[in-house]
This record gives C-alpha cells, sequence and structure tokens, in this order.
C-alpha cells in the first residue's frame, strides 16, 4: 500500500539526508489545490536535530510556489512533541478523529495551516 500511494500522481515526498543516509521524510497527497500531510518522520539518531523543521520549511515554501492555500494533518494526542512542532509553524487544530490510531486507541486531531486565499472557481 506504501508504494501504492507513493507512485500515486497526486503524491509529493521529499527526504533529508545526512552523510548519504536517510535522516527523515516528508509524504504529502495534493487534493485539488491544498496539501494533506500524510507522513514526516525522522530518524531516532537525528533527532532534535532541525531536521524535522527544515522537511517543514521545505514543504511550505514548496507549497507556497504551487500556491496552495492549506496545508492539513493528523496528529496523535499522544505527540506533544508533534504537536508542538506544528503549533510554532502555525497549523491549528480543526478538529478531533476518536480512536484513530488503532495500536494504542489515540484520537487524532486534525490540524490545518492556511498559506492563502483559495483561488475562486
Amino acid at each position: 500500500m506504501f508504494l501504492e500511494e507513493l507512485l500515486h500522481p497526486d503524491a509529493n515526498s521529499f527526504k533529508a539526508a545526512v552523510n548519504r543516509e536517510l535522516a527523515g521524510y516528508v509524504f504529502l497527497h495534493r487534493i485539488l489545490d491544498e496539501w494533506a500531510l500524510l507522513n514526516l518522520a525522522v530518524g531516532e539518531p537525528w533527532r532534535r536535530q532541525g531536521i524535522a523543521t527544515a522537511l517543514l520549511n521545505h514543504m511550505m515554501r514548496l507549497a507556497r510556489i504551487k500556491h496552495f492555500y492549506r496545508i492539513t494533518l493528523e496528529v496523535s494526542e499522544k505527540n506533544p512533541s508533534a504537536m508542538a512542532l506544528y503549533k510554532k509553524f502555525g497549523f491549528h487544530q480543526i478538529g478531533r478523529r476518536p480512536c484513530y490510531y488503532q495500536y494504542n486507541q489515540a484520537d487524532a486531531l486534525v490540524m490545518e495551516l492556511l498559506l492563502g486565499e483559495k483561488a475562486p472557481g
């Protein structure tokens, strides 16, 4: 399933490497004129070194270049580090999906970042 999603024409992904080793990645899906952030991951050895911040900065630059008006994501209510990072970038909560994560029964907080005005039409 992951490969199928990665190869989808509306998918976009990019990575961060340290010494040619994968340190982190972002996986996005375009929905009309917005992006859904499906996955942002940083490997354990590279956490707290600014990799996630760099990936999010790159994602936001690309979104503005592509004239996307918003980015949405889901984050576990049990992941305060990720929630804090997204809030630092201006994401705010717009909803909740109860028991979204089956492995720990955690709710997903639905967050969005508005980048500009939605194009008319």
